[in-house]
């Protein structure tokens, strides 16, 4: 899994040509290596016949929706779209569901609602083990930006883009990849038992939520801080986490009570500034064609018209798709299917801030890619698919806790 984070957050540091030369082998070694190592574990597994039910169903209900959805596209048009690396990434997200129903094995005693706080940590210690690189490379990552001159601290604070990969001045990749860190570094100062481990985490969390603000782009960014901040009072009031609670609401009052003049000059407060003026960056108009759409072709509504048919539809092309993953469910696979798939994961969210599942760091990752893929995110990607699976394999648990819920209460009416 920390192969995978990686994979998908490290084009974040790709800022300057240097930083670009230093990464890119490295992400397409971890290609290889997740390609490898998945594909091995997979061949022995079957090989065996030792795959598990719900690894069985999560691969094969994955494929379904890839291929109903590749099906219906073929019918409709929206195969003229397709871009050869989505489509990769595509089928990779294959290998990602995958890992995710074996994170979700290993980590299925945290679905017990009667774990204590101290046996389920204790778990987690010895058996919840994010890559040690992962963790280093999110602690140094400022001082290679700060190495590599590709951050300013003065006179305003910045990131120096190179023109190649920056967007007007900003990179939706950066923040998300800082974003993550933020999330990531958080829980484990959560999760240290000792205060100076959990201050030197938190220090660091701060960093990489500035640096998310610096990348630019609004909606990681605040995406960022809304999974902080549910994070910050989803584990049980302890001494430590109310101290740490208190401060970091007393260093934000500090940070922007110090500097307030200097805030109207960064990148990430001008971008928010024009929300003022309705300025959405065209998604709530996507948003609502979407509708307009399912309203206009009782087909797509009933049935899908499979992936690209909004873009097809408006005569649009590849990334104008509805930026919204909820809502490309709803037009590639109809509103039943696609529907009960949005349920689910509503249900897993909420069931996951209820139960003890939120003590894996895993649930936080893919909450902030959910959050994402509410915001920009498409079907033909990564983490789409597999982060809808993951919250609906949650939501179906909880579906069947609420019924065994039920049965036991008219047991005990009737008895």
């Amino acid at each position: 899994m920390a192969a995978f984070i990686i994979l998908i957050v490290l084009d974040g540091l790709y800022i300057t040509d240097r930083l670009i030369a230093l990464f890119v082998p490295i992400r397409y070694g971890l290609l290889g290596f997740i390609l490898a190592g998945s594909g091995t574990f997979l061949l022995s597994k079957l090989k065996l016949g030792a795959i598990k039910k719900n690894q069985f169903y999560a691969i094969v209900f994955h494929l379904i929706l890839l291929s109903y959805g590749l099906f219906l596209s073929s019918i409709n048009g929206g195969y003229v779209l397709f871009e050869s690396r989505e489509l990769m990434y595509t089928f990779l997200a294959l290998f990602l569901t995958l890992a995710l129903t074996l994170e979700l094995n290993r980590n299925s005693i945290f679905f017990n609602w009667s774990i204590s706080n101290a046996s389920s940590i204790k778990y987690y210690k010895g058996q919840i083990n994010l890559n040690l690189f992962l963790i280093i490379l999110l602690i140094i990552s400022p001082f290679l930006l700060y190495i590599f001159d590709a951050v300013e601290l003065r006179p305003i604070p910045r990131i120096n883009f190179d023109l190649s990969a920056a967007d007007g001045g900003y990179l939706q990749a950066t923040s998300k990849f800082f974003g993550l860190g933020a999330i990531l570094l958080l829980f484990i100062a959560l999760q240290e038992k000792t205060l100076t481990l959990s201050i030197f985490f938190l220090s660091i969390s701060f960093v990489m939520l500035g640096l998310s603000g610096l990348g630019g782009a609004r909606g990681e960014f605040l995406i960022c801080i809304l999974v902080m901040f549910f994070l910050l009072f989803s584990f049980p009031t302890r001494k430590k986490n109310l101290f740490l609670i208190l401060t970091c609401f007393g260093a934000l009052f500090y940070f922007f009570s110090f500097f307030a003049e200097t805030l109207d000059g960064l990148k990430i407060v001008q971008r928010f500034s024009v929300l003022g003026s309705g300025n959405f960056g065209a998604r709530d108009q996507l948003l609502i064609q979407s509708f307009h759409l399912l309203g206009e072709r009782l087909d797509c509504a009933l049935i899908g018209c499979g992936f690209n048919y909004f873009q097809v539809h408006f005569g649009y092309g590849y990334g104008t798709y509805p930026h919204n993953v909820f809502a490309e469910l709803l037009i590639t696979f109809g509103v039943p299917l696609g529907g009960a798939v949005v349920i689910l994961v509503c249900m897993g969210v909420a069931f996951g801030f209820l139960n003890s599942i939120k003590r894996t760091p895993l649930f936080w990752v893919f909450l902030y890619f959910l959050g994402i893929n509410l915001k920009s995110g498409s079907l033909l990607g990564l983490t789409s698919i597999p982060v809808l699976l993951y919250f609906s394999h949650i939501g179906i648990f909880a579906t069947l806790v609420l019924g065994t819920s039920v049965k036991l209460e008219g047991k005990n009416q009737n008895a």
